[in-house]
């Protein structure tokens, strides 16, 4: 007689369990808990029906499904019948490569292996496209097939990239509309391996474009030509990983990392990315391509230079004004301290070297309204704080700032009036020591609406369901609100919230978990306003979903699920029953449920 192994113990439970949930329940095996669209950015596969890659970015989406049951099929199609994807191509079926959490390719030309779970499920699905279906935003499904040949599916909306599934231009070296040079590796770290921007350690590459037109930029897009594959963008919300745009030496981006700005006449930008080793190979060549309002694109290849020798920055590189929340250090007079009303805040990333010795910020349309650190001229005073919190101002107000490299600050205002019209626009001056100004518009934070989160009614909904899952096994984030939500993790396991949205439609906003009773803390993904982040995964093991200012925002469809890490104050471990989430939408719904 064979001894009974743990392999044989496991298959004979599963299918005890697979025999139990098939005869006892209603519907399919699983249902899709998530179903979101990551990036186009590896190359994993090439066109058609070919498992080798092409040089050519593929599309890849995350699946997530819980349930007790075994997998036998998957596919994906545009839902306007575009294209479609399966792991066995047939017929007009591209074929599709899918691996599980770790990364491992289960999938081969023939499909996909029965695939048991139980519980929960992630799988990542890859596919190519020549740019009949990416080119454009479509909507796309995703259907899952079981051994009991019952199916689950979702939807998901992707917007168009031209610029990385459309076909290339043929190379035109000497096009005449615009020139284009990649210098290498050069020695500024102002775009990291994201969406947005913001330093990664490493010095990024260095590419520069001069045209000359009279018109907006709209987007600009670098992308491999051949070699290693490769590409960067300023579209938010793709997956690519960011352009930092300089012209003049001033930043041009926008805070989610888009642009849109005049160029009059002769230009030249400074692009600058966080190479990926296509750049630094040496082997790959690259296209700029600039699209214009009007409709116009420039494109170029980009050709070899020899790397120049550049100042850093010296700039305000991002000013955000955000509502208020909780926060009350400023007031109508020339010195810090609290007069009952929570602040307005403005969060700025200054580059430089020297000594910052005031700020102003100033109305420039719409409003005449002024704050400082100048003492003595009674204008409302300009509180300064780093990113610890810490007041910088001296007791009559006034600042002195060292300034070497990046700083992060944020600047509080008690507003009349002038700050919660949202027609009223305002630019922040830093000036320093030598008698140097930086200067820049402060953008108002999207996450910014007509109702400010917190004060809208909130609902009691059965479609959220909040579960606490205790503490650990992860350690995503640290307390309190930094700047930059990866940074200031502390050595203690978060706590874990798994969140359920039940036929829920929308687009979300912000999460909050808050404290019923007033006195046990609060945590959200609105940034600025004093509470701690909250880290939001897709799956128990995803990556983060948040923006790098712990922002987050997502469109759910029918059943979602996320998981909510927070850094544990104590109070929250202690009793999560004392407890609820909040779930804001982008149409003004706030649903709640408190924690089981």
């Amino acid at each position: 007689m064979k001894p009974v192994t743990a392999r044989m113990l496991f298959t004979a439970a599963f299918l005890a369990l697979t025999v139990l949930a098939s005869g006892t329940a209603w519907g399919a095996m699983g249902e899709v808990t998530s179903f979101a669209f990551r990036a186009a950015q590896d190359d994993v596969l090439g066109l058609e029906r070919s498992l080798e890659p092409d040089g050519r970015p593929d599309a890849h989406f995350v699946l997530s499904l819980k349930g007790i049951g075994a997998i036998s099929d998957i596919s994906l199609r545009a839902v306007d019948g575009k294209r479609a994807w399966a792991p066995a191509a047939s017929g007009d079926r591209w074929i599709m490569v899918v691996r599980d959490a770790s990364g491992k390719t289960i999938s081969s030309e023939s499909g996909i292996p029965i695939t048991p779970f139980l519980g929960f499920v992630t799988l990542n699905l890859y596919v190519s496209d020549d740019g009949t279906a990416f080119s454009e935003t479509r909507e796309y499904e995703v259907s899952v097939k079981f051994i009991d040949d019952s199916t689950t599916s979702a939807k998901i909306e992707v917007k168009g990239m031209p610029d990385v599934f459309g076909s290339p231009e043929p190379l035109q070296p000497e096009s005449g509309v615009m020139t284009a040079t990649v210098f290498g590796i050069g020695n500024r770290d102002v775009a990291g391996k994201r969406e947005t921007l913001g330093k990664d350690g490493t010095n990024d590459a260095h590419f520069r474009v001069r045209f000359t037109t009279i018109s907006v930029v709209d987007q600009i897009t670098i992308r491999n030509v051949d070699g290693a594959n490769a590409m960067w963008d300023t579209v938010p919300g793709n997956g690519a990983w960011a352009i930092a745009v300089f012209q003049d030496d001033k930043l041009k981006n926008r805070a989610d990392g888009s642009v849109q700005f005049t160029v009059d006449g002769d230009t030249t930008l400074d692009l600058w990315v966080a190479d990926n080793g296509a750049v630094s190979g040496g082997k790959t060549r690259f296209e700029v391509i600039i699209k214009f309002n009007d409709g116009t694109t420039f494109r170029e290849i980009a050709s070899p230079g020899t790397p120049e020798v550049e100042a850093s920055v010296e700039d305000i590189l991002s000013a955000v004004l955000y509502a208020p929340a909780t926060t009350d250090i400023a007031n109508r007079g020339e010195a810090p301290g609290a007069n009952g009303i929570p602040d307005w805040r403005v969060t700025l990333s200054v580059a430089g070297e020297g000594t910052i010795i005031s700020f102003i910020i100033r109305g420039i349309e719409g409003s005449v309204a002024e704050w400082d650190t100048l003492p003595g001229n009674k204008r409302p005073i300009a509180v300064v704080t780093d990113t610890a919190g810490k007041i910088l101002n001296s007791s009559n107000g006034s600042v002195s700032i060292p300034l070497s490299g990046r700083k992060d600050l944020s600047i509080w205002l008690d507003d009349a009036g002038a700050l919660s019209d949202g027609a009223n626009k305002f630019r922040v001056i830093a000036v320093l020591s030598d008698g140097r100004t930086f200067e820049r518009l402060i953008e108002r934070a999207s996450t910014q609406t007509s109702v400010q989160p917190g004060t809208e009614k909130v609902q009691e909904s059965d479609s959220v369901r909040a579960f606490y899952m205790g503490k650990g096994p992860r350690n995503l984030i640290g307390k309190g609100e930094p700047e930059d939500i990866a940074k200031g993790l502390d050595a203690d396991h978060d706590a874990h919230i798994r969140l359920r949205l039940v036929s829920l439609n929308g687009t979300i906003d912000s999460l909050t978990v808050e404290s019923l009773n007033g006195n046990g803390g609060d945590w959200d993904t609105i940034p600025g306003n004093g509470r701690w982040h909250i880290a939001v995964t897709e799956t128990a093991i995803g990556p983060i979903l948040n923006k790098n200012d712990g922002s987050f925002s997502r469109k759910v469809s029918g059943n979602s699920e996320f998981h909510l890490w927070l850094a544990d104050n104590g109070k929250l471990s202690a009793n999560p029953s004392g407890y609820r989430v909040i779930v804001r939408f982008s149409d003004g719904r706030a649903l709640s449920q408190s924690l089981f």
